[in-house]
């Protein structure tokens, strides 16, 4: 089959769960988080994204398995491998920002109505982690002064990231 064709793409499907071990429970919504860097000026910057997606971002190939794993078609087709994917899950793809920890969701218009308090719920963990993840590695970068007030961490971190005068 070729990887165009639906046949093509269920076996990737297959591949891509069995290889993340997922093939038997699935919640209502699954993200497949890509990574990718903010920088300006910093000649390394490829070396900062995903080295699994040549030195882009992860978000082209999280958009297209979360895309691939939401198609009715290959879905259907899934059953005849014994992987049931569950009407009520959806996958949704993101991209960690590793230079900010902030995450961006993706497609988020193509979310049945019926998981937007799930998408509500998720949104404020994923916030609160990103914060989180900030406060966390913030006296590693000098900014330790900033670990009790979030805001303003992340608005020194954006800052840097988009400052020609900083290469790393």
């Amino acid at each position: 089959a070729t990887v165009g064709s639906v046949e093509g793409q269920v076996d990737i499907a297959a591949k891509v769960l069995s290889a993340m071990v997922l093939g038997q429970t699935f919640a209502p919504l699954v993200l497949l988080i890509g990574h990718g860097s903010q920088a300006v000026n910093n000649p390394q910057q490829a070396g900062l994204d995903c080295g699994a997606c040549c030195g882009q971002t992860g978000e082209v190939n999280a958009r297209a398995l979360a895309g691939l794993l939401n198609c009715p078609k290959v879905r259907e087709q899934l059953r005849s491998q014994g992987i049931q994917l569950p009407e009520s899950t959806h996958f949704i793809a993101g991209l960690h920002n590793t230079t900010t920890d902030d995450i961006r969701l993706y497609d988020l218009v193509q979310l049945p109505v019926s998981h937007q308090q799930d998408l509500t719920l998720l949104e404020q963990q994923l916030t609160a982690a990103s914060a989180s993840a900030r406060a966390e590695r913030a006296p590693a970068l000098g900014l330790g002064k900033l670990h009790d007030r979030p805001e303003v961490l992340h608005r020194e971190l954006t800052r840097r990231a988009d400052d020609w005068s900083q290469t790393r």
